[in-house]
C-alpha cells in the first residue's frame, strides 16, 4: 500500500510536522500540489483504479477532507487562479483533460478535453499564468516518429483559446516537459534527446525567441527535469544517470522579472494583515512577493509582501498571516 504524506517546512527549512494527506487502503502516488490564496490544493493518482483525487491542506496542515474524485487519469497536475484550481491529467489512450475545482475542493463543470493524444498516454503539466493557464504536454508528431512537446492556453473559464501549438520538435525525440510562469512569460523545459533544453513563450502562446540548451549531455542520460522562477534566475534541476542517479541544476538563465532589480526602496511601513489582501491596500499599485513574482491580492498566502507604486517605487511592506 503506498500513501500521500506532506510535511510543513518553515523558510529556515526546519520541519513542523508530518501529515497524512491520503492513507486510505489502496495505492496513491504521484502527487501534485498548488496554493489557491487561501489552502493548499493537493491532487493524487489512485493507482488501483487509475482515478485522480483532490483535497485540501490548510496552511496549518489541517487536511480538509478525504478527497474527491476529479475524473479518470494519470500523471496529474494542478494550478490555481484567484477563485479556483484545475487539475490536469493523461488519459490513457484518449488525451490530456482537465476539470476545475472550487475553493471548497469540490470539482465542478465537466472534465474538459484539452487535447487528443495520437500517442497512448503522456505527462500534462500546468501553471497559472497573466489570467491564463497553460498546459504542456508531450505527444506523437503528426507523422508518429518521435514526440514533441506542445501546448494550449485555457482561460479561467474552461474555454480553450486556439488549437494545441507546438513547442519544441525535431529529431532528437522531446519528452518530460514542465513549465513556470515568471510573471511575464512562460518557461518549458524538456528533455530533447540526453539533453535539457528550454523555450519561452509569450502569454499570448507565441514562442519567443530560439530554444536555448540548458545542460548539454556528456554521454549520458539527462532526464525528468523541472523548473521553478526565483527572485533573479530561474533554477532548473534534472536527473543525470551515471552508476546511480543524481540529480542536477542549473541557474543561468535569468527571468523577466530580474530587471526589477531598479526598484526603490521608498519610506514603507509594514502592516500585517490577518488573512486576504484586501484590495484598497494596493490601491492602484502592483503586489510582489519576496522573489520578486507579481501576485494578485487574493492569491497571496501568509509571507512578505511589497506593494510597489508606478514609478517601482516600494510604498509598503505587508505582511500576511
Amino acid at each position: 500500500m503506498a500513501d500521500i504524506l506532506g510535511v510543513r517546512v518553515t523558510p529556515q527549512l526546519d520541519t513542523l510536522s508530518s501529515i497524512a494527506i491520503c492513507n486510505t487502503p489502496g495505492w496513491q502516488a504521484n502527487p501534485a500540489i498548488t496554493y489557491n490564496g487561501e489552502n493548499y490544493v493537493v491532487a493524487w493518482l489512485e493507482t488501483m483504479t487509475d482515478r485522480i483525487y483532490v483535497t485540501r491542506v490548510t496552511p496549518d496542515g489541517a487536511v480538509l477532507g478525504a478527497g474527491h474524485y476529479v475524473c479518470d487519469g494519470l500523471d496529474p497536475d494542478v494550478a490555481a487562479d484567484q477563485e479556483r484550481s484545475l487539475v490536469v491529467c493523461a488519459k490513457e489512450y484518449e488525451g490530456v483533460v482537465g476539470r476545475f475545482v472550487d475553493a471548497t475542493g469540490q470539482p465542478v463543470d465537466t472534465v474538459l478535453t484539452i487535447a487528443v493524444l495520437l500517442a497512448t498516454s503522456t505527462r500534462p503539466r500546468v501553471v497559472w499564468g497573466e489570467g491564463m493557464y497553460l498546459v504542456v504536454w508531450p505527444d506523437f508528431c503528426q507523422a508518429g516518429t518521435d514526440l514533441d512537446v506542445f501546448g494550449r492556453l485555457v482561460t479561467p473559464e474552461g474555454v480553450m483559446i486556439g488549437d494545441r501549438f507546438t513547442i519544441a520538435d525535431g529529431p532528437a525525440g522531446q519528452a518530460y516537459c514542465d513549465v513556470t510562469f515568471d510573471g511575464e512569460q512562460y518557461l518549458i523545459v524538456w528533455t530533447e534527446g540526453h539533453d535539457i533544453v528550454g523555450q519561452f513563450v509569450t502569454t499570448d502562446g507565441v514562442l519567443s525567441g530560439s530554444p536555448v540548451t540548458i545542460s548539454h549531455h556528456d554521454s549520458l542520460w539527462y532526464y525528468h527535469p523541472s523548473v521553478c522562477t526565483g527572485p533573479d534566475n530561474y533554477l532548473i534541476v534534472w536527473s543525470r544517470w551515471d552508476e546511480h542517479h543524481d540529480v542536477y541544476g542549473n541557474l543561468d538563465i535569468p527571468t523577466s522579472i530580474a530587471s526589477s532589480d531598479h526598484i526603490l526602496p521608498g519610506r514603507s511601513v509594514a502592516t500585517i494583515i490577518v488573512g486576504q489582501v484586501p484590495a484598497h491596500e494596493v490601491d492602484g499599485g502592483m503586489l510582489y512577493d519576496l522573489s520578486g513574482r507579481r501576485i494578485e491580492p487574493a492569491q497571496a498566502g501568509p509571507g512578505v509582501y511589497f506593494i510597489v507604486d508606478k514609478d517601482e517605487i516600494v510604498r509598503k511592506i505587508i505582511r500576511v498571516r
